[in-house]
């Protein structure tokens, strides 16, 4: 812009798309008042953030408290967020610190640590985790992301009880080593809320645990998740989550890091609810695959609220032990399998989910559960 110079329509209308394609303002208007030329912007917030606070309800933890921060450029190209969830028998606590710099083809920098305690009814033990890690992070338009981290960790098992099995008896006790992940996700740009062609998501993680220590493990995770849509407002969605726990030194995997499986990840089974079991534990196994079809349709408006039902199918299991306490534990491959319905309601977009299950295949001594209810809204 320079005095004395008369600006067409056209031309006031070439320097508020360059003001507003600058970054620094969410809105540009310049106009001219006789011989003065008038701008008037708004700035764009340089740290913007939020602080909430939330209450959720589901079928493995009951109901949770929980408090969120989050704050963009908290430093220099850095976020960071704090979350903080609270209920009876599960209590945790993360912090994340991420800086992405301006460069094409950079390598993010992330520090994540948290805490994590549990005290599950249904379980003989107590569980405590803590743990930070450093993360680098490329992410690639056409390939996807990639991270590698290395972080230490201390997991606990403790207070258990004298009726336990001697399997978790034995496993007592704290393990504090380094680990390493590397991890590779990528999924397309569609949103399963809008959806007019297939969409999917893939993710595999790699972590080796306790480095250097007796309990070394490799511990290998993939999931892939597609959605289809059928016919106008439904959709079939698929997905698959497996695991393979690998040790790598002399002892054997301990409950806290064999898979469990149940509750939400499993509908029709209580949460930890199936696998090799002694007595009244359910013990985890070392291995496990779980694979679900669901079909769900929106009704529209149910009582002024957004609604979707759908029916599912769901098989799979958990197994595997390095130690069966001389073949008295039976750690086959048993599959399950489970059908059911679910309704969801999107209350002042809070989803309210509710569904009903019937296991259709299962072993003596599986722990069933028919209704599930997960709710989560922030305020």
């Amino acid at each position: 812009m320079a005095p004395g110079t008369d600006y067409s329509d056209e031309d006031l209308h070439r320097i508020e798309t360059c003001l507003t394609g600058s970054g620094v303002f969410t809105a540009a208007r310049v106009s001219a008042e006789g011989k003065t030329l008038v701008v008037d912007v708004t700035e764009k917030p340089l740290r913007p953030g939020r602080v909430s606070f939330g209450i959720a309800y589901d079928s493995d933890d009951g109901i949770v408290g929980s408090v969120f921060f989050e704050r963009y450029n908290l430093f220099p190209n850095t976020y960071g967020s704090i979350d903080m969830r609270l209920g009876a028998e599960s209590q945790s606590l993360a912090t994340t610190a991420y800086y992405s710099g301006d460069t094409p083809g950079r390598l993010d920098f992330g520090l994540d640590a948290g805490f994590l305690n549990t005290t599950y009814d249904d379980q003989s033990f107590d569980h405590r985790v803590a743990r930070v890690e450093g993360y680098l992070a490329h992410v690639d338009p056409a390939f996807g992301r990639f991270e590698g981290g290395l972080g230490y960790r201390r997991d606990s098992l403790d207070n258990v009880d004298a009726d336990a099995s001697a399997l978790i008896r034995a496993e007592e006790g704290s393990v504090v080593r380094p680990y390493t992940r590397f991890s590779y996700s990528v999924h397309s740009d569609q949103s399963v809320s809008t959806l007019t062609a297939p969409a999917y998501e893939i993710r595999f993680d790699q972590y080796f645990w306790n480095i250097g220590d007796e309990h070394a493990l490799a511990d290998s995770r993939v999931s892939m998740q597609s959605s289809f849509p059928l016919a106008a407002d439904t959709l079939l969605m698929l997905s698959f989550q497996g695991g393979a726990l690998t040790r790598q030194g002399s002892a054997s995997t301990r409950i806290v890091d064999r898979y469990q499986l149940g509750g939400a990840m499993f509908r029709g089974f209580s949460p930890r609810g199936i696998g090799p079991k002694d007595g009244g534990d359910f013990l985890g196994g070392n291995y496990f695959s779980v694979s679900s079809i669901d079909v769900q349709r929106s009704v529209g408006e149910v009582f002024h609220t957004p609604t979707r039902i759908g029916a599912f199918a769901s098989a799979g299991s958990v197994w595997g032990l390095n130690d069966t306490l001389g073949g008295a534990i039976d750690d086959g491959e048993k599959l399950r399998s489970a059908v059911g319905v679910s309704v969801t309601f999107d209350v002042h977009g809070a989803p309210l989910s509710l569904y009903l299950a019937k296991a259709t295949e299962k072993e003596k001594g599986d722990d069933t559960q028919s209704f599930g209810l997960s709710f989560s809204a922030r305020f």
